[in-house]
């Protein structure tokens, strides 16, 4: 009798269990799914940053919205990425720059080295005549751009003491193959050497190049105080990067859900700057205290020789792009 009792009474909690479960699921049975990603690989601040954006969905749809999350190699590169969100099979994406030069290129100001004076600067450009033409351009390729955040300033480090610009000439500088870069560094009397980013260290360490340029977060993950003495703070190039929404999604799917989601995406673009900003603080103290100096070079003379590229680089844009360039970064 007292083990009828005691298997009554399981019973009664395995029911109870059940009926609670099956409870909170109809409860949280969500009437949209989002399906969010970036190219970027797990720890980075683009999956923290969709990652953010998951909860603050979640929370304030009260769970009426669900949000998946994927990056890295499941995804595919930065341009398979963002042709997903074209099609609508992701929802929601966030990119490096390379999509800039893919859809926008005739109106690629915001990555010329120092076409920017500071990032302030450059975000509000985002709210101008050369943001509302690159926002056009993406919505007529199937993409919602929300807006970019800025990830830190790239800077060069080298073993050269580059407070000077002259000091510069004949350098081999390794750099990504993005044609205008290559160009704005000739003009210094550079080599420039395209090198894939996994090659950079042996590079320099092998003095196949003596230089190379990114924000400190490479600094960082790529050891290079092993191999460069010195951070030389030019700031030549804001580093960014962008978010999207799928304009197929979003024609597709109620008001309510639509202005929630849109304010998600600015909020979360906030939250990466901000964490962004954190980043490189951390990684900028982390080069000092593993022996690398930094050293503050006569920025304005870097880029009076770097605005001497523009001649050449503005023959591809839209002829009122480079006025509403020196409109923008006048003093």
């Amino acid at each position: 009798m007292k083990n009828m009792s005691k298997i009554f009474v399981f019973a009664m909690v395995v029911l109870l269990l059940a009926s609670t479960v099956n409870c909170g699921y109809a409860e949280t049975k969500p009437e949209l799914v989002m399906e969010v990603g970036t190219f970027h690989p797990q720890g980075t601040g683009d999956v923290m940053g969709l990652e953010y954006f998951k909860r603050i969905v979640e929370e304030r749809s009260e769970q009426k919205i669900k949000v998946n999350v994927y990056f890295g190699k499941t995804l595919g590169a930065e341009e398979a990425t963002v042709d997903q969100c074209r099609l609508g099979t992701l929802h929601l994406v966030i990119d490096g720059m390379g999509t800039m030069g893919r859809f926008t290129s005739k109106f690629g100001a915001w990555t010329v080295p120092y076409a920017y004076p500071d990032k302030e600067t450059l975000l509000k450009s985002t709210k101008g005549p050369i943001g509302e033409a690159i926002r056009k351009v993406f919505e007529d390729n199937g993409l919602i751009f929300i807006g970019l955040y800025v990830l830190g300033y790239r800077n060069l480090t080298t073993n050269r003491r580059a407070i000077h610009p002259e000091v510069l000439s004949g350098m081999k500088l390794r750099l990504p193959a993005t044609k205008d870069w290559i160009h704005v560094w000739e003009k210094f009397g550079c080599l420039p050497t395209p090198i894939p980013a996994p090659e950079m260290f042996l590079a320099l360490q092998t003095g196949l190049v003596e230089a190379q340029e990114n924000p400190f977060a490479t600094v960082h993950v790529r050891h290079l105080w092993e191999v460069q003495k010195y951070v030389i703070l030019t700031h030549h190039v804001i580093d960014f990067h962008t978010l999207f929404l799928s304009k197929k999604f979003m024609d597709g799917i109620q008001p309510e859900f639509k202005d929630l989601i849109i304010k998600a995406a600015e909020d979360t673009l906030k939250w990466c700057g901000e964490y962004a900003e954190e980043l490189d603080t951390k990684y900028m103290i982390e080069a000092q205290d593993k022996g690398m100096t930094l050293i503050i070079p006569d920025r304005a003379a870097y880029r009076k020789i770097a605005i001497k590229a523009l001649d050449k680089i503005k023959e591809n844009w839209e002829p009122w792009v480079y006025d509403q360039l020196m409109k923008e970064t006048s003093d």
